[in-house]
């Protein structure tokens, strides 16, 4: 568990800096509502797959395609990221 902290930081930041580039502040502003409940579940997650012997390379490896194809403007790609 000791990359959690770091994972939880790197997560949080990409969903607001989507939902900042897109615009959207009312997901800006739900998205800090929520935080404390997301980091919860997203440090149960991860302890179950930590467990499982999975590392964070998938996972950081799944959110760099999805800024990608951001990047890209190719928004079926960040979909199917």
């Amino acid at each position: 568990m000791a990359a959690w902290p770091a994972l939880a930081f790197f997560f949080k930041m990409v969903s607001k800096s989507l939902a900042r580039i897109a615009g959207n502040d009312m997901l800006v502003l739900t998205l800090e509502g929520i935080s404390p409940v997301l980091f919860d579940l997203r440090r149960r997650a991860w302890a179950g797959w930590a467990a499982s012997g999975h590392g964070v390379e998938p996972l950081i490896e799944a959110h760099a395609s999805i800024l990608a194809a951001i990047r890209s403007r190719d928004g079926a790609a960040a979909a199917a990221a």
